[in-house]
Parts: structure tokens; C-alpha cells; sequence
């Protein structure tokens, strides 16, 4: 993964008036990778999905809160439709999404003690009544790129729904 943002940032350098996103899975979601993207302000931004097993942790006024307890309990800026494909033995639908997002100061993981927090941004959205039989959707996105509002926090899910195609492209060639 730091690879890959080291290669982003080769070709951000040569395009300094376009904006480069790295879009990645929970896979990504390393403390490193966003250590390196916030070193750097004219480097390629990141948008990564969170994993919920790497038990991330923000400040909150005077104490530390794990991530996913942390964004649920933000203000609601509305909510969104968002279409799931087919896949396997799952059928296609439409999902129904609550949307919050809030700026974060990402603690180091506990390896890394005295590593500083890191000043990001993360967006949640989730299906609070999926249909029956169907697992609720729920993204917690985090990404370097300032998101203050709901037409900010639907852009940022709308570049991360567009990883699915990139994956069918790649799948093809």
C-alpha cells in the first residue's frame, strides 16, 4: 500500500493541478499510509475504507473513543440511495443511507506509541433498516480530503462506489 501511494505521488508531481485519490479497501486502512499522506500537503490525497478489526481510536474532548462507536454518534446530514450490484447468490438493490461525517484526530496504534494523532476526516454511512435476509450496508470511510458537508460526504462515497468498477476493469485486462 505504501508502495503504491509512493507511485501516486510520483504522478501527483507531475500534475500538480489535478487532484489524485487513492482509493483502497480495508486492507489499507495502515496508520503508515496516512502518516505519509499528511506529511505531505501537495501529495496525492487518501480515501481508505476503515476496518472495523484494526479497532481504531480519535479523541474526543478529553478522552480517546473507538472509531466506529465514535461516528454514529454525529449529527445526521441526511441520507443518500445507493445502488448495490448483484454479486454471487445476492440479488441487486437499492440501498438506504444515513449519512455523517466529522473530522477526526486518528490516534497511533499502540505499536507506534509516541507517534502523533493525525488530523483526517472520516464519513459513515450505514442502512439502518436493511431488507430482511440482507446484512446492512456500512462503510467508514476515512480520507485527507476536508469533508464538512453532505454534498462533500456524497462525493467522497461516490468516489469510493466507483472502486467496484475499477475492480471489474482490472478483472477484464
Amino acid at each position: 500500500w505504501l508502495a503504491s501511494y509512493r507511485r501516486t505521488a510520483e504522478v501527483q508531481r507531475l500534475c500538480p493541478n489535478t487532484r489524485l485519490v487513492n482509493l483502497a479497501d480495508r486492507e489499507a486502512d495502515i496508520y503508515e499510509l496516512f502518516q505519509e499522506a499528511t506529511h505531505d500537503p501537495d501529495g496525492p490525497d487518501l480515501l481508505i475504507r476503515a476496518n472495523r478489526t484494526t479497532q481504531r481510536h480519535v479523541d474526543d474532548e478529553d478522552e480517546q473513543k473507538p472509531l466506529w462507536d465514535y461516528l454514529p454518534t454525529r449529527p445526521l446530514l441526511g441520507t443518500c440511495d445507493l445502488g448495490i450490484p448483484a454479486r454471487g447468490g445476492r440479488k441487486g438493490r437499492v440501498a438506504a443511507l444515513e449519512i455523517r461525517c466529522a473530522p477526526i484526530q486518528l490516534r497511533p496504534p499502540k505499536r507506534l506509541t509516541g507517534a502523533p494523532a493525525l488530523s483526517l476526516w472520516a464519513v459513515h454511512a450505514i442502512e439502518p433498516a436493511p431488507p430482511a435476509g440482507s446484512e446492512a450496508v456500512e462503510w467508514l470511510l476515512i480520507t485527507t480530503v476536508a469533508t464538512r458537508t453532505l454534498e462533500d460526504a456524497l462525493e467522497r462515497l461516490s468516489w469510493y462506489a466507483a472502486r467496484w468498477n475499477i475492480e471489474v476493469f482490472f478483472k477484464q485486462i
